[in-house]
């Protein structure tokens, strides 16, 4: 077995076993960590990381479609909402906060929903992303270790500099309803995300 393995690296049996040994960590280490956090997954929490409170709050209808979907695939479901409330407020440890409801419902996946990246004013717009990684996104950093998600139209405009920003695990680009539930039933069975459309 061990020279099967030692092929597969390109050394033999003869070459220093400290190499060896940095080349297999070096391989199985980021795989071990990742498969840490593969487990039955049996609750979801998605977030609306909507900030935008003017003319009107708006419905996350979009997210709500995933749940909906995500929820009929089998998984327990709960939708956090209300950041437009707190878009004025420093403190993320308050009552009904997304780091109480992280704390409580100890979601195995969390997903977040970007729709807006600005208001499109062109006289004096209005960027989101720095509010939304305030309120959200290091919340989430702080008292998450579990697999995380972004998709949303936002996101879906700027999938690969917001996917890198944020250092989440994975990203959904177009609608979610299907994409979401793919991905984790793939995350569930260990198998590759690399071919699953939108991810």
């Amino acid at each position: 077995m061990l020279s099967f393995w030692l092929s597969k690296l390109g050394l033999t049996a003869t070459e220093n076993k400290i190499v060896i040994a940095d080349e297999i960590c070096s391989i199985f280490i980021p795989v071990l960590s990742f498969m840490k956090k593969l487990k039955k997954i049996r609750k979801v929490l998605l977030v609306n990381s909507n900030t935008e409170a003017s003319p009107y709050p708006v419905s996350p209808l979009g997210l709500c479609m995933v749940a909906t979907a995500v929820e009929k695939a089998g998984y327990e479901v709960k939708l956090f909402d209300g950041f437009w409330k707190q878009q004025k407020s420093d403190n993320q440890d308050s009552a009904n906060s997304l780091t109480d409801l992280l704390k409580e419902f100890q979601p195995d996946v969390v997903g977040v929903s970007v729709r807006n990246i600005d208001d499109i004013v062109m006289e004096a717009p209005v960027y989101y992303v720095d509010d939304i990684e305030r309120l959200c996104i290091d919340p989430i950093r702080k008292y998450y270790k579990g697999i995380t998600v972004l998709g949303g139209s936002g996101y879906s405009l700027f999938p690969e500099e917001l996917l890198q920003r944020w250092q989440f695990d994975f990203g959904i680009v177009g609608p979610g309803e299907e994409h979401f539930v793919r991905l984790l039933k793939s995350l569930e069975s260990g198998s590759s995300t690399e071919e699953l459309a939108g991810v």
